[in-house]
């Protein structure tokens, strides 16, 4: 098995074989002329000898050869991200060998991905039906991080019931970082219920036509070998794949300490059919059996029992820690724990959607350790499990460790701040013991707890070591503990991993033992995820019972960006030493020696990823989001971009690109690029499968949902790359000399070509101050139009700044121009990059201020604004409203989406606000990406009293 596992070895043996022959002839002919001197018969065996020779020569050369082509070829659709085709087979039925998807055929499939059946930390869930009417679950795994680990490992194992529809593993989907995994959808979970009646093979007939038995032994052999304990002998994916497909022998898998090996030898009594049945049913329902091909991962626990007579005996390692950093006023810090084969990031990006502004999460890691469910194949776990029953063992030992990390975690917090734990699946199990754990004051060890927990939370989980709580509350102390910490365990009873009677017993438990705060919570239909509802109602809970400043909920903006519009780049947090490889001067020397060898370049390290952009627009896709399409940068690879610059006559030029930054983490650097051409298509008619086109970044700005981080980070990136472009088609010739300048840098400033000269150019910035004029007395605001504006829209006043001229000045000078009013105080709000302006100011500062008016008549400059007027606060009130903006992103949202699929070319959206904003109000102002929004809705919370002037120090009017 192992020259089948390691191919390569074949290769070794046929050269040694070569080897011995060729002596071997030798010697005979060298022993012929000494024995036959040089008559006829040494001639002829001379020749014999000498033709064999030649023969065995040819064949090791023919053979290097193909191999090396092979090898080659491999190579070749590795790189471009392409598969050696799999021929379908009798076990690709069986063993559900996955193919891939387009991603066109999974849009069509899930109606454009409108029909969730379920969400949960690390994707969401659609039902669709394939073109041949094959109804399927498509899982859409979301977040950067998460998302291609899980994707690999997904993939690699073949199947999971992560979610109740999801049985088997048809195929996937990978276009431009988003991943798919293409499952099975059996409703009224069918597979679980044929585990319970102990009926499993009853599906694998189903999906053996033939009937053939020894198919199916050599699918048990195929499974063995993956689990085997030790690492050398489990075959890799692609030795997988040759093994189900018959190009590769399988042999019968070498002792194993595992129960199901044992399985495979039928006793006397049984006949073979028994003995496959048996080992088919054991491979299906044991808790020890774990294989990248059988249905075992944490969401197949079904029936089992939770716990473990395991000693760690050994340190354990977490993983990396996710933080979710509080938007508003820091209250409370809650550790949140994931489910078993999770991480910390996933989670993490779900709570940071939550409206708590007040709430610290940290979403730690759970070290990789062996799980007795998985036969001893590593997961990450807080504790080891071996399945549910109610009479299962307990890793205390383990839960012990988990709830000391989830204690240091939360030792360092402020001693005002209010501690919580939480968690989903397992991590809802490590979350309760830790309540206990509180409650008693001790851990199950018998060592002292250390930290005042404020709340516990369970989501899908249950209780460990419920039967070891009798008789530790007695205590009059800690019965005081327990009765009050309040906890919330939430659970689906449509949940087939951890069955709902868990999570109900575990609360009644909890009651029983003197938690008197304890709320549980039912959901019909749910299955081993979350859903909105949950989750809107665990924040009610957490709000009510923390004490929280609870988020506003009229019809005013409330505002919680982090950052504005364009600011917060995700690239340009932290700028590379020279020395790192991240770098601009380190990855342009990298892309300066890569260039020449596209397309059959290897993969560097760092990766490069190109932003085209076509007469300022960058390059974009769609894809469908749960109410709103949602749209993506349209990065591309160095192929694709020399190839898409080939269509418009120019070659790819390592001074054509314009470094934007690093991704550390994902071993990227990302770079952009001008494209623009002479025709406009809009669509990109080069890459037109993949639907990407050209869209104004004002277009994206309107299109983007502010609540979204990621939205945000890709419309900062967009900005950026948009400035430094435009810089550079305005700075072609030097303004002291007028020779022409050249890129330096990477692109990020230019320098005279002329040797007299050589004066440097850097991207140039400009300064605008934006202010909101008050009429502090009259609780009044001074908003203006320009003739540019759409109807009913009202906004600050607002200009450049001149040479020698003041921040605080420029206020003063351009309201007295455009409007005639003096302005007294002046007091600085934030600021924001602006790069949507005209080509020929590729980026202006946007400098926010509040000023006070000193008079108030009005006198309006009509070269300047169409009209100027005091609004009041409750006029303001009403125009500061979510519904016109969201109805204007969803419109931008879908014209974003019909662009890139051909359909529409217009980008205009002058109309769009008009249409979609009805009469919701007389007015309204500009949307939550503009600074101007924020201005103005800071005003209407704070009020002209709470509008702090330079004579109140400390104090900053910005809420972002």
């Amino acid at each position: 098995m192992k020259q089948a596992l390691k191919p390569v070895m074949e290769d070794k043996k046929a050269n040694i074989i070569a080897t011995i022959s060729i002596i071997a002839l030798l010697t005979v002919i060298i022993t012929a002329r000494v024995t036959l001197k040089l008559s006829k018969t040494f001639y002829l065996i001379a020749g014999v000898d000498i033709s064999l020779i030649l023969a065995v020569i040819c064949f090791l050369v023919i053979r290097r050869r193909y191999n090396r082509e092979r090898k080659i070829l491999v190579s070749k659709y590795v790189s471009e991200g392409r598969e050696l085709r799999i021929e379908y087979s009798f076990l690709r039925k069986v063993a559900g060998v996955p193919t891939k998807f387009k991603l066109e055929d999974l849009e069509e499939a899930t109606d454009g991905f409108r029909i969730q059946i379920g969400k949960g930390g690390s994707g969401s869930v659609f039902k669709g039906v394939l073109k041949d009417g094959s109804q399927v679950a498509v899982k859409r795994i979301e977040g950067e991080e998460k998302g291609e680990r899980e994707f690999r490992s997904e993939v690699a194992a073949i199947a999971s019931v992560q979610h109740k529809n999801l049985v088997r593993l048809y195929g996937y989907s990978s276009v431009n970082r988003q991943r798919f995994l293409v499952y099975a959808y059996i409703p009224n979970s069918i597979v679980n219920q044929k585990m319970r009646e102990r009926k499993v093979m009853e599906i694998v007939d189903e999906r053996v036509e033939a009937g053939d038995e020894g198919q199916v032994m050599k699918l048990v052999c195929v499974a063995l070998w993956c689990i085997q304990e030790k690492a050398k002998n489990r075959p890799d994916m692609a030795m997988v794949i040759e093994m189900l497909e018959g190009r590769v022998p399988v042999s019968e898998p070498p002792d194993s300490q595992l129960v199901v090996v044992d399985l495979l030898a039928a006793g006397d009594d049984d006949d073979a059919t028994t003995g496959v049945r048996r080992v088919v049913e054991t491979v299906l329902l044991s808790p020890s059996a774990s294989s990248q091909h059988c249905l075992l991962s944490e969401m197949s626990i079904s029936g089992a029992a939770l716990g473990s007579g395991r000693i760690l005996g050994r340190a354990v390692e977490f993983g990396k820690t996710h933080v979710v950093r509080p938007k508003g006023k820091h209250q409370a810090t809650i550790v949140w724990l994931h489910g078993l084969g999770d991480n910390g990031s996933s989670w993490s990006q779900l709570l940071e959607t939550l409206p708590l502004p007040n709430i610290k999460w940290i979403c730690p890691t759970a070290p990789s350790q062996p799980i007795s469910l998985f036969g001893g194949f590593p997961s990450t776990a807080w504790f080891d499990v071996v399945g549910i029953n109610e009479d299962g063992p307990d890793d205390v030992e383990g839960l012990d460790v988990a709830a000391a990390h989830v204690a240091n975690l939360l030792s360092n917090e402020p001693s005002d701040i209010k501690l919580g734990v939480g968690g989903f699946s397992m991590g809802a199990g490590t979350s309760l013991y830790s309540a206990t754990c509180f409650a008693v004051g001790k851990y199950g060890n018998g060592n002292p707890y250390p930290i005042n927990l404020s709340t516990a939370i369970g989501l899908s989980g249950w209780l460990p070591c419920v039967k070891t709580l009798a008789g530790k509350l007695e205590e009059e102390q800690i019965k005081n503990r327990a009765a009050s910490l309040p906890i919330l365990v939430c659970h689906g009873k449509g949940d087939d991993v951890v069955p709902y009677k868990f999570g109900e017993k575990s609360s009644e438990a909890l009651i029983s033992h003197g938690f008197k705060k304890t709320t549980f919570k039912a959901y019909s239909g749910l299955g081993h995820y979350t859903i909105p509802q949950e989750m809107d109602e665990l924040c009610a809970w957490l709000t009510s019972n923390l004490g929280l400043q609870a988020e506003r909920t009229n019809n005013t903006l409330t505002m919680n960006l982090r950052t504005h519009a364009y600011a917060g780049n995700p690239l340009r947090s932290k700028t590379p030493k020279s020395t790192d490889s991240f770098s601009p001067s380190s990855a342009f020397k990298s892309l300066k020696s890569l260039i020449p060898s596209i397309p059959n370049h290897p993969t560097p390290s760092p990766d490069f990823k190109v932003l085209p952009f076509s007469k300022g627009r960058p390059l974009v896709f769609s894809s469908g989001g749960d109410t709103t399409p949602l749209w993506h940068l349209g990065w591309i690879s160095l192929s694709d971009c020399k190839a898409l610059l080939a269509t418009r006559g120019v070659d790819l030029d390592e001074n054509s690109l314009v470094y934007l930054g690093p991704k550390v983490e994902e071993d990227l650097v990302y770079w952009a690029v001008d494209v623009s051409s002479q025709e406009e298509h809009g669509v990109v008619l080069e890459l037109a499968s993949r639907k990407l086109c050209f869209v104004e970044v004002r277009t994206l700005m309107v299109a983007a949902d502010w609540e979204d981080q990621r939205a945000m980070d890709e419309l900062a990136i967009a900005g950026h790359a948009r400035a430094l472009l435009e810089w550079h088609k305005v700075s072609l010739f030097c303004g002291a000399c007028g020779g022409s300048t050249v890129p330096k840098e990477a692109g990020r400033r230019k320098q005279c070509s002329n040797e007299a000269c050589k004066k440097r150019v850097y991207p140039r910035v400009d300064p605008v101050v934006i202010m909101l004029v008050i009429d502090r007395e009259n609780d009044r605001a001074l908003l203006s139009r320009q003739a540019r504006f759409v109807p009913r829209m009202w906004s600050c006043l607002a200009g450049f700044i001149e040479p020698g001229e003041s921040l605080e000045e420029a206020v003063r000078r351009e309201t007295w121009e455009e409007t005639g009013i003096e302005v007294g105080e002046v007091v600085y709000h934030s600021s924001q990059p602006w790069p949507v302006g005209p080509s020929c100011m590729p980026c202006q500062l946007m400098v926010g201020f509040f000023a006070f008016a000193k008079t108030l008549d009005i006198n309006v400059d009509k070269e300047e604004l169409e009209d100027a007027q005091w609004h009041s606060r409750e006029d303001v009130k009403k125009a500061v409203s979510f519904a016109e903006y969201r109805k204007a992103q969803r419109t931008a949202a879908s014209k974003i989406e019909q662009m890139c699929k051909g359909v529409e070319r217009n980008q205009s959206l002058s109309t769009d606000f008009n249409v979609e904003s009805g009469e919701l109000a007389p007015m309204f102002i500009p949307g939550p990406t503009a600074i101007a929004h924020h201005l103005i809705s800071t005003w209407v919370d704070q009020g002209s009293g709470n509008v702090h002037s330079k004579q109140q120090p400390g104090v900053s009017l910005s809420n972002l």
